[in-house]
């Protein structure tokens, strides 16, 4: 199964990070290790065939439901025990963590800021970037598709790091907001004789 880049870097970023609550879930509804970790890679395989992925609003939520559901069709399967049904998830603290509005336009203004830095690059580092960054390709590959290079494709990349950093690092606040707090005066210690 070939998988796009953008669903890679969005799996890293939105699925991977929740691996130890997936393996504790799927754990305390099978209590063998090794099912467990089967029930994960399952429900990794399950994502990722999804058409859907972009649209998920708690990818985390969606897994574990992918999770309990493998281990109830397991079960069923193969009529080794029983499964219990009655896990709490929030006990696991699994439950559903969509983001509020004020976390999801906080998320939307971010991007726009990222979005309008990526567009203030010279073209060359834009294209770089994006092809680094957002497609997945290879230095090496990179330099093959705009006929550049190697080491004009890291210069590239090294200088729009370098622009982004820059254009993204917070703003200091105004002076009206900073406090001046004095230097601790030196205190007149009795000297050693």
């Amino acid at each position: 199964m070939t998988v796009e880049p953008e669903l890679d870097v969005w799996f890293n970023r939105e699925v991977r990070p929740h691996e130890a609550a997936y393996r504790r879930a799927a754990y305390s509804i099978s209590r063998d290790r090794h099912i467990s970790e089967d029930l994960v890679q399952d429900a990794y395989l399950k994502v990722v065939a999804n058409d859907q992925w972009r649209h998920l609003a708690s990818p985390k939520a969606f897994v574990l439901a992918v999770i309990r559901n493998l281990a109830i069709d397991l079960a069923r399967r193969t009529s080794r025990g029983p499964v219990d049904r009655s896990v709490d998830l929030e006990k696991l603290a699994v439950a559903d963590l969509a983001p509020t509005p004020e976390a999801s336009a906080d998320q939307n203004q971010r991007l726009a800021r990222i979005e309008a830095a990526l567009d203030s690059l010279p073209p060359q580092c834009q294209r770089v970037v994006r092809l680094r960054k957002i497609e997945g390709l290879s230095p090496i590959e990179i330099a093959v598709r705009l006929d550049i290079s190697v080491s004009t494709v890291e210069k590239h990349l090294s200088k729009a790091m370098r622009l982004l950093t820059e254009r993204l690092a917070p703003e200091p606040p105004p002076a009206s907001e900073c406090r001046i707090i004095p230097w601790p005066q030196p205190r007149n210690l009795p000297r050693r004789s």
